[in-house]
């Protein structure tokens, strides 16, 4: 529980600040989701060492990583929006365990298709 509530604020933090830079100048540099997918992961060896490792879940981050690099290939996406979704995927690789409602699909599934 509490490693949710640390990455939502974190989520918050880094999409809040990406999206005033993306809103002021157009651009936003690639050191925020290196920086919030680096957060993302020492939160994810926290959980794991926790105990509360979801392997099907983290099995999903290569997919979605994959997913999110070919809309940006495809020129369907733009690179803020694909890296933002990677460093995402690694920053919340499963749900949650505060929502009322859960999906079929894993979390990172859940945001892309909430983005289209």
């Amino acid at each position: 529980m509490l490693l949710d509530l640390v990455r939502f604020c974190v989520g918050v933090s880094f999409l809040g600040y990406a999206a005033y830079r993306d809103w002021t100048e157009r651009s936003v540099p690639n050191g925020l989701w290196i920086v919030m997918g680096v957060i993302g992961g020492g939160l994810l060896v926290a959980q794991f060492l926790l105990g509360g490792y979801d392997l099907l879940c983290v099995c999903f981050i290569p997919l979605t990583w994959l997913l999110a690099y070919l809309l940006y290939a495809l020129h369907l996406w733009g690179g803020a929006d694909a890296k933002g979704l990677m460093a995402l995927t690694v920053l919340v690789p499963s749900w949650p365990s505060v929502p009322p409602l859960r999906s079929l699909l894993p979390f990172p599934f859940v945001i892309l298709c909430n983005t289209a």
